[in-house]
Order: C-alpha cells, then sequence, then structure tokens
C-alpha cells in the first residue's frame, strides 16, 4: 500500500453547485469574470453603465462564497467520519468498542469572506480498554473535496504509561519503562479532551479479578513480631503483575494502587526491583527468570525483610515495601548509569513531584473553587500568610465558611508548617496541607533515616494530632486523603480574614 491513500469525498454535489464550489475557492477566476461581463455590457451597451453587467460575475462570487460558509462544517464533519472509519480499519480497532475523539488543526489562508481554512490536517485518538491508538497525518484538501490518508497508525498500552500530558500541539506520553516521552501532535485544539479522557482511563480501576484490598497495618513492636502467614494479597499481586483489585483510594507510599499495579506489569520495572532490593542469585541466573518468577523472588526477599526485626521494613506490607523501593530508585545513579530509570520519571512522572511549591497552587485552587469557595492567595492569617485560602459566603441560615491550605513542597520549610498551621486554625474552620505523592514518600524516607524503621503512617499521624487534613496533589488532580477537625474561629478572628480579601489576591482558575 502506498504511504499516503486519497480518497474522495461523496456530498453529492450536482454540476452547478460544484461549478460554484470551486469558484469560491479561486478568486483569481471571480475577478476575471467581474472583468469580462463588465467588458460585455461595455460593449454591448456601448455606454459605461455597461459595465455594470461585471455586478453578474460578483454575484456568482457571493453565491459560491456563501455556498463555502453555509457547508462547509458539514464536509468537514463527513471527513472526519470518513478517516475514523479508514484510521479504525487500519489499526486494528473496533468504533464500537472504543471511544473516537478526531482532532482538526485548519492549514493555510482561505480566499477573502470564506471562513474555514482550504485544509485540515485530521487526527483521531481511539481509546480502548487495554491501549489507545493515534491516527494521525490525514489531510482533509476543503477544495478539492478528498481526504489524504496515511497507511498506519500507532498503539500505546496502558500498562506501559507512566503520565500523559498536552503542551500544545503534542500530546505526550512517558512511558513507564524510562524510555523517551513519545508525542503525537494532535493539533492545538480539542487536545484537552483527549488528555482528560486518556486520564481518566489510566486513573479508572482495572476490572480484573478481584481480591480482598490489603489493610494497612499498625505501627509494629518489637515484642509482638508480624505474623507469619505470608502477606496473602501482595503475594497475588505480584505474582500476577498487579491482576488484584484494589480500591482507586489506596495508596501505598503515596502512591496509588492503580498505578503501583500498572508499573508492577512492566519487565523494566521489576529489573528494579530486584536490583533495589538485592534479591540473591547469580545476575546470569535472575535475567533468564521470566516476569512470574521475577515477582515472586522479589516477594520472597521481601517477606524476609518482612520478618527480620532488624530490618527497616518490619512489619511493613508488601506492597508498601513495593512503591518505595520504586521511589527510592528514583535516587540512586546506578538505575541511571545502566539506563533504567531517571529521576525525572519516578520523582516526576510516578510520583507526581513538582519543582515548586507554587506548582500545587492552581489545582488547588480549582478544588476549592469546585467545592464552592472563592480561591485567595496570600491572606494574612495572624503572623503568617497562608498560601491558599478558600473563603465561602454565607447565606441566610448559614454562616461563612473559611478553609486554608498550606502548601508543602520541601522537607524543611515542612518542620514549622505544623505550627503555622496551628495559628491559621484560630482563624478557619477547616485546615489543610497540600502536597505531592513525591514529598509525602520523602517525609516518610527522612522519617526512616532517622528513626530506622519505615513508618507508612507517621506523616497522618502527626496532622491528625494537630486536627489538620491532607490534600494529595497529583497533577490537575486532588485528592482528601485526610479529613481535619472542624473549627469555629471567633466572630473577630472572621471579620480579620473577610477585610484581608481582596480582588487582587483572587486566583483565577
Amino acid at each position: 500500500m502506498a504511504d499516503n491513500e486519497r480518497a474522495p469525498l461523496n456530498v453529492g454535489m450536482d454540476g452547478v453547485t460544484r461549478i460554484l464550489w470551486r469558484l469560491g475557492w479561486n478568486p483569481t477566476r471571480i475577478y476575471v469574470l467581474f472583468v469580462v461581463t463588465a467588458i460585455l455590457g461595455l460593449l454591448l451597451l456601448r455606454n459605461p453603465f455597461g459595465l455594470f453587467f461585471g455586478c453578474f460575475g460578483l454575484f456568482l462570487g457571493w453565491k459560491a462564497i456563501s455556498l463555502i460558509n453555509k457547508t462547509w462544517q458539514d464536509y468537514l464533519t463527513k471527513a472526519e467520519s470518513l478517516v475514523i472509519e479508514q484510521g479504525a480499519s487500519r489499526l486494528g480497532v473496533n468504533t464500537d468498542n472504543s471511544q473516537c475523539i478526531a482532532l482538526r488543526m485548519g492549514q493555510g489562508k482561505p480566499p477573502l469572506a470564506v471562513t474555514p481554512n482550504p485544509q485540515y490536517a485530521i487526527s483521531v485518538v481511539y481509546i480502548c480498554d487495554a491501549f489507545f491508538a493515534v491516527y494521525q497525518g490525514a489531510t482533509f484538501d476543503l477544495g478539492a473535496l478528498d481526504v489524504k490518508l496515511p497507511a498506519q497508525g500507532e498503539e500505546v498500552y496502558f500498562r506501559h504509561v507512566s503520565a500523559v500530558n498536552y503542551s500544545p500541539p503534542n500530546i505526550e506520553v512517558l512511558l513507564s519503562n524510562g524510555k523517551t516521552m513519545r508525542k503525537f501532535d494532535v493539533g492545538a485544539e480539542g487536545g484537552g479532551a483527549v488528555l482528560a479522557a486518556l486520564r481518566a482511563k489510566l486513573r479508572g480501576p482495572v476490572h480484573t479479578p478481584a481480591s480482598k484490598a490489603e489493610p494497612r497495618p499498625s505501627q509494629p513492636k518489637e515484642s509482638a513480631p508480624p505474623n507469619n502467614e505470608p502477606d496473602r494479597n501482595s503475594v497475588e499481586l505480584c505474582a500476577a503483575a498487579g491482576q488484584s483489585e484494589a480500591s482507586t483510594d489506596e495508596r501505598y507510599c503515596y502512591l496509588r494502587a492503580t498505578k503501583l499495579r500498572q508499573l508492577l506489569a512492566d519487565p523494566s520495572v521489576v529489573d528494579v526491583l530486584v536490583e533495589q532490593l538485592e534479591v540473591p542469585g547469580a545476575p546470569k541466573n535472575l535475567k533468564g527468570l521470566t516476569l512470574q518468577e521475577k515477582m515472586e523472588c522479589v516477594e520472597t526477599q521481601i517477606d524476609h525483610f518482612r520478618r527480620s526485626p532488624t530490618s527497616v521494613w518490619y512489619g511493613v506490607s508488601t506492597l508498601e515495601i513495593l512503591a518505595a523501593s520504586l521511589w527510592r530508585a528514583g535516587d540512586d545513579s546506578f538505575y541511571r548509569e545502566k539506563g533504567l530509570l531517571t529521576k525525572k520519571l519516578v520523582r516526576r512522572g510516578w510520583f507526581s513531584g513538582v519543582s515548586e511549591e507554587s506548582d500545587l497552587q492552581a489545582p488547588v485552587a480549582k478544588w476549592l473553587k469546585h467545592q464552592g469557595y472563592a480561591p485567595y492567595m496570600e491572606i494574612p492569617l495572624g503572623m503568617a500568610r497562608v498560601d491558599v485560602l478558600g473563603y465561602l459566603k454565607g447565606g441566610l441560615s448559614s454562616s461563612a465558611r473559611i478553609l486554608a491550605v498550606e502548601l508543602k513542597n520541601d522537607y524543611e520549610q515542612f518542620k514549622r508548617a505544623i505550627n503555622q498551621m496551628g495559628t491559621f486554625s484560630e482563624y478557619t474552620n477547616l485546615v489543610y496541607m497540600a502536597c505531592t505523592p513525591d514529598f509525602a514518600a520523602e517525609y516518610l524516607d527522612h522519617n526512616e533515616q532517622s528513626t530506622g524503621h519505615w513508618d507508612r503512617e507517621v506523616l497522618e499521624r502527626k496532622l491528625i494530632a494537630g486536627g489538620f487534613g491532607l490534600l494529595i496533589v497529583e497533577r490537575d488532580q486532588v485528592f482528601e486523603i485526610i479529613k481535619p477537625v472542624e473549627r469555629t474561629p471567633t466572630s473577630a478572628n472572621s471579620l480579620k480574614v473577610t477585610n484581608s480579601l481582596s480582588a487582587i489576591n483572587l486566583i483565577e482558575c
């Protein structure tokens, strides 16, 4: 098959309509027709008024332009349907069982008074259960009413995807195996809808045989070693490369269980776990194992750590150890030298890390607005300023509500955050701390370095003790992990807050 194939678009035009259509796309012909009819009128009437015959040419031009502006959208829709159908055929996608999103981008400059562009680049994204496919490179020539179709497209399986972003005009797909980011040019318009659909699919539950969700273990005591029974749910998850179904709200080292399952299905990620957890065995022998056999070796090593009182992983759940080991691998140059992982992939791709604390402001503000609060920034509360404040105006039967959110992305700055939030609680109804999974994992890691034991609940206990809530921010999504204690500030303090609100501090979102 040729690299590109042209397919005429059947629009059912009669001869006269087709002539007008082509005339509208060729303004030079209109000008020539105007001049010719004007000269003919002058010669026939032998009077300057004969030049008005040229209006006949202008009239035909007006009819042609009106025809184009009236019908082009219908033709473009038909062209998109043709591309969707042909792309599905070439990619082997069943359109009845997939979500098809067509994206178009106008190209070229239209003639005077013509609304549409002369050409449109059309891309189609097919979102299926296990993968998504991109069919790009189709071009619709609106003037000639034919479509140039590329021979093939590309597909990516969700189990290999770590993150999806939209940087117009490209959909950027970060793979979980550490390879270079894949980019698909889908145009500058409509990519947001594709991004939302892909993220919803990527973050959604995997419909596989269900097992009971793993309970969160309590802090083990030295006098009470962990149960000698294997961590059955974790064993099943490891052996089946993430085939168990856990709640999408369950987190391990603040990484969502659904994401952990996707990562465990990637052979290169399992190789990292084998290295990170120092699974015993000759490298040559370990390399020859199947994915399931490697996961069984990883689980056996983890089970050994969980039963050893001198291990930092003593009594810690298997899934927590797996997620924490992946986070720690992001800081190890050993994997970068082998080309297995990069710090950016692990910390930003898997654990949604950000460069600056201010990067958390926009998603938190949108979350507040969705809850009905007007979001403000840098509002003074006592001797400090809160990063983000939500204000909900009171009504006839309810009083105003104030919500404070302290953003944190630096471990050293967190040390004074508890005192700050204590001050905020005197002026607000609710107080949250917001951070990424990357920061929360870093806090757990710092705590292990000082105590010698991995405690998955240490951050949450600290916040709960102060009556504060916890928000986990993953790019543009915000998840409430801990609900804060409800407080009632004094009327004087509430008045100070409302008097400090200004349109200058309002966050636009």
